[in-house]
């Protein structure tokens, strides 16, 4: 019995070991540091619950059953010698972590597809205008380079207040349990030399007073993963750059109030971006009246 007991609890160990190798960077862990030629990712996240792991990890009743895992009442198994068991024990184990470790990487490719820029088409001018007429289409294209380039920066640097000026709530507090993770690893993502590549807006709306507008955006970088005490490379490498192209959404507020009510205190207070209750310190969630970023997706990758 103890070898069944220790035999999954390896196996647990190293499949885990595995999986946590796969980590993303880019700030918000977006980039997917594979072993492979070729860096091809779909993955994306959006305010609502895309860092929230979709997958369980439970067991079944395979474990402990069939007569080759059965122990006699004399503790050996039936028939076998401790070393036939033993050889029978590490190669069913091994087996069940190939086949436990190709299930997750198919599911991690699952759905996954590169989007060519050439496929994105660009709003006119006119359909923008609709929609937001008071855009300036240059200058939010720039903002929005700006902006990401701000972004990564303040994730590499743990900037909890720059960042929270540039998304929505929901994508800080999510950038900010992410950030979480790398300061108990003592890790740092380093990103530099940002290119801009291309940018698109593909798409604009307004429902309720708010205005979202997705844009596409390719940029080249460096991006990898230090440890902090030794600045030994982690994750990724320093010695090219990455090609990345997102889809971004951005979100603002075109009836933005100057006062609101505290959720805690009930107080009318002015609310600005990062503003907290006067009051009782309560911080302020509020919808910006600049455009903030709601939601990231990567639909292509690769090293260059």
């Amino acid at each position: 019995m103890k070898k069944k007991i220790v035999s999954c609890f390896l196996l647990c160990v190293f499949s885990f070991s595995i999986i946590f190798l796969f980590v993303k960077a880019d700030s918000g862990w977006d980039f997917d540091y594979d072993s492979g030629s070729s860096w091809d990712s779909g993955s994306s996240w959006d305010s609502g619950s895309s860092w929230s792991s979709g997958s369980s990890w439970g067991s079944d009743s395979s474990w402990g059953s069939g007569s080759s895992w059965d122990y006699e009442s004399s503790g050996t198994y039936s028939g076998l010698t401790p070393v036939v068991y033993s050889f029978i024990d590490f190669v069913s184990v091994f087996a069940v972590v190939i086949i436990f470790l190709i299930f997750i990487f198919t599911l991690s490719r699952k759905g996954k597809s590169s989007i060519s820029s050439s496929t994105i088409k660009e709003l006119s001018q006119d359909e923008i205008h609709v929609v937001d007429p008071d855009m300036d289409i240059e200058a939010f294209k720039k903002s929005v380079y700006e902006d990401y380039k701000s972004l990564q920066i303040a994730w590499m640097n743990f900037d909890y207040p720059a960042i929270r000026d540039l998304t929505t709530d929901e994508v800080y507090n999510m950038y900010i349990s992410q950030l979480d993770i790398l300061k108990m690893k003592n890790q740092k993502n380093i990103m530099k030399d940002f290119h801009l590549e291309d940018i698109k807006i593909s798409q604009i709306s307004k429902t309720n007073d708010v205005i979202t507008v997705t844009t596409m955006l390719e940029v080249t970088c460096y991006d990898y993963v230090i440890d902090k005490e030794t600045e030994k490379v982690v994750r990724g490498q320093n010695l090219n750059k990455v090609r990345v192209r997102y889809l971004l959404t951005h979100v603002r507020d075109v009836q933005s109030t100057e006062t609101v009510k505290c959720p805690n205190c009930g107080a009318e207070v002015s609310i600005t971006s990062g503003g907290v209750c006067p009051y009782c310190r309560t911080e302020l969630i509020h919808v910006s009246d600049h455009y903030v970023l709601s939601k990231k997706t990567v639909i292509f990758q690769r090293k260059e």
